[in-house]
């Protein structure tokens, strides 16, 4: 598990001419990217290569108050550090005000080769200047979620997303935020008490012996030249 309170910028790489992305009172800050002149930035930690199947983040997140449609912070896990234009794979939180006064919405994207799959967002329950506790979560090649809950205990469930990836969203190694720019703005999202619980790829190991030997190793992988002809077809599992 790794753990991070967000309370320096210790170990933290920044990408970006701008400085809306900070730390500050304890947490990670995100100023809606107002530096116009910045463009896109991006804070990151290098982390453990994740599993391409199955790990979970947890974090606290508070969107704030401000006028006009904020635009979005992501945060979750990145293939490629630098995101000042959008580059690798990517499992992220969305958070941002859609607009309305008080109102708020959590979301669940993945990027692939730079390319955004949008997912579905959570805006009932969700409001401005209250900290929600989120859980980002891979559970298998192809699926992703995320559930927003209303404790730091993680019992009281106020939506849950669900978003099929696809399974080239692999080698995430970096834990961190991406903002975009708004001109129009002024609120903040602040980023806390990230809690990554990690699954990591075993690498193959190889099996010789009798089919009797392979059927006890669950992750045998073989090749039809191994053998005899007029064999039946092997089956595993």
């Amino acid at each position: 598990t790794i753990t991070e309170t967000m309370d320096s910028s210790t170990n933290w790489n920044y990408f970006g001419a701008g400085n809306d992305i900070i730390f500050t009172g304890g947490y990670l800050r995100v100023l809606d990217a107002q530096d116009t002149s910045a463009g896109k930035q991006s804070y990151m930690t290098p982390i453990t290569t994740v599993s391409n199947t199955s790990w979970s983040l947890d974090f606290d997140c508070r969107i704030t108050s401000g006028s006009g449609n904020g635009q979005p912070t992501f945060f979750g896990l990145w293939s490629d550090a630098d995101q000042t234009t959008a580059t690798g794979d990517a499992i992220t939180a969305r958070c941002a005000t859609n607009g309305v006064a008080g109102n708020a919405y959590i979301a669940l994207d993945s990027q692939n080769d730079g390319v955004i799959n949008w997912g579905g967002s959570v805006s009932s329950g969700v409001s401005e200047n209250v900290w929600y506790y989120l859980t980002l979560a891979r559970t298998s090649s192809t699926d992703a979620s995320l559930t927003i809950y209303s404790d730091s205990a993680r019992t009281s469930t106020v939506g849950t997303i669900t978003l099929t990836i696809s399974s080239g969203v692999v080698d995430l190694d970096n834990l961190g935020v991406r903002a975009d720019t708004h001109s129009t703005y002024n609120g903040e999202v602040r980023i806390d008490n990230a809690s990554l619980d990690i699954t990591t790829n075993p690498p193959p190991t190889s099996t010789t012996g009798t089919i009797g030997t392979a059927l006890h190793n669950p992750d045998l992988k073989y090749t039809d030249s191994n053998l005899p002809d007029n064999t039946d077809t092997l089956s595993v599992g």
